[in-house]
């Protein structure tokens, strides 16, 4: 997390309430999207969480499939 906070923020220059919410979606974490929403007070995270949970979801669907067939 930290590493993707420090690479969004400075090579990438995202703004880091966005930066917030994409670092919950790639972990699919909601409730840590919700801790961010109540910490900035507005919906701003929502949309960097949007952007990168469907991405996070199919990595872990496909990194399962894998798993599961060389284990």
């Amino acid at each position: 997390m930290t590493s993707g906070f420090l690479v969004g923020k400075y090579v990438f220059k995202i703004n880091w309430i966005m930066l917030s919410g994409a670092i919950c979606g790639g972990m699919t974490s909601t409730p840590g999207l919700g801790a961010a929403i109540d910490a900035v007070g507005s919906d701003e995270p929502a949309s960097g969480y949007g952007a990168v949970y469907p991405f996070a979801l199919l990595g872990m669907v496909i990194f399962s499939n894998l798993l599961n067939r060389f284990l």
